[in-house]
């Protein structure tokens, strides 16, 4: 028989990793394969919230990877020749009505919260609830994920990365990290922003980072692991003391 989960699991998980109130939370859910999570999404975004409650920060990807030009497309099955003609049928990015195509179960079920707000990047945006400065909706185009925008929480208040059925290595501090310390690949892309009465492609610059440097940064945090229903659940921080948590 199937394990079901409710929020109260997910207050019990969270809360045994040591979320609580007025935390800073990063996560990224991949809820793919997990048993059946009564009312799916929704409880754990609220048993997030009632953990770090409203003086807390939970911030979400809501990435919209469909926004970018076809030639920044990793795996491209599309010709050359049709390249324009997706460009004039693309719709653009916009805040209020793209969709997210990376966790998009979870992120798109998380901007229907009361008091979420979206970043207006084309393709890395992110959403947040509770409390925090308002510098962090200021995203730029260039370098969407960094400490000096939008994970600045991250630098003066406690803070965590948690990732639900999704690989250490695809967490988001890794290229803050390497932005921080001048490091990792660089790559330019291309993005359609929807601007009212018209379309704009805006170019703009990313991070990317290696699995060797990535390991040199899993020493620099703290890392906690446990598994639910065949799924792992992780939980990063910068600070690698545990106590701290």
């Amino acid at each position: 028989m199937d394990i079901l989960y409710t929020k109260k699991d997910f207050l019990d998980i969270f809360s045994t990793m040591g979320i609580d109130e007025g935390m800073v939370v990063l996560v990224q859910a991949d809820l793919t394969g997990f048993n059946e999570i009564l009312s799916g999404s929704q409880a754990i975004i609220e048993a997030l919230q009632e953990l770090v409650k409203e003086d807390g920060c939970i911030i979400c990807p809501t990435f919209s990877l469909s926004c970018l030009d076809p030639a920044c497309y990793e795996q491209n099955d599309y010709t050359y020749e049709s390249w324009n003609m997706i460009r004039d049928n693309m719709l653009g990015y916009d805040p209020k009505l793209t969709s997210c195509d990376v966790y998009a179960d979870f992120a798109d079920q998380f901007l229907k919260n009361e008091n979420v707000r979206r970043t207006n990047h084309p393709v890395y945006s992110f959403a947040f609830w509770g409390t925090y400065d308002e510098k962090c909706l200021e995203q730029p185009l260039n370098f969407p994920i960094s400490f000096s925008r939008i994970f600045r929480e991250f630098v003066d208040r406690r803070a965590c990365n948690i990732l639900i059925g999704e690989k250490i290595e695809n967490s988001l501090l890794w290229p803050a990290m390497a932005k921080t310390m001048n490091q990792g690949i660089l790559t330019i892309k291309r993005a359609i922003i929807n601007q009212g009465r018209g379309k704009q492609l805006k170019n703009f610059l990313n991070l990317e980072v290696d699995q060797e440097r990535m390991e040199e940064y899993k020493k620099m945090c703290y890392i906690q692991s446990s598994e639910y229903s065949r799924k792992a659940i992780h939980f990063l921080s910068l600070d690698t003391s545990e106590e701290s948590i």
